[in-house]
């Protein structure tokens, strides 16, 4: 009701646009690598399709899961003015076989994984779904993590082809 000189009347209705909704994005990054040491030689060979890198792990690890620990914000000159850690920001899961293999060979970079110090447990059921035309396999995957910032949660996970002559 809006009081006016000959009294009250209802309330037209607003000119103004109501504000829109705040939005949100949440960005989780579940990072798994399968296990590529030969069981027999209990090492990693090397593997010509990660070159220049020796393996993929290594590969994997310098163009992603290094980057993100120390990612670079830029301004309109592309100078850089900040450094950040990308995993104190975001939602995220490493598979086992992948952080003991950081822990291993890429200690820094497990470091800045566990930057905060929270390691955080759960537990991940992952289930084929079907084959793509070039063989790929698409993943779904349940999941639940335990502890103070508990929740569930299911991704699916498509296997990427690598570009043409990798």
């Amino acid at each position: 009701m809006v009081k006016t000189k000959s009294g009250t009347s209802k309330l037209a209705k607003s000119t103004e646009a109501s504000a829109p909704p705040p939005r949100f994005v949440c960005i989780h990054g579940h990072f798994y690598q399968p296990p590529r040491e030969n069981p027999w030689l209990e090492t990693v060979e090397v593997q010509d399709s990660a070159a220049p890198y020796h393996d993929w792990n290594d590969r994997i690890t310098a163009e992603c899961y290094a980057p993100n620990g120390a990612s670079r914000i830029t301004n309109q000159e592309s100078e850089i003015i900040r450094i950040m850690n990308n995993y104190a920001r975001m939602s995220f899961n490493f598979g086992p076989t992948l952080l003991s293999w950081l822990a291993d060979k890429a200690p820094r970079t497990y470091s800045m994984v566990l930057d905060d110090g929270e390691v955080i447990c759960g537990r991940c059921h992952s289930t084929p779904m079907r084959r793509r035309g070039g063989g790929g396999i698409r993943i779904r995957e349940e999941w639940e993590r335990y502890g103070p910032n508990s929740a569930t949660g299911v991704s699916y996970l498509e296997e990427v082809d690598p570009p043409p002559g990798i």
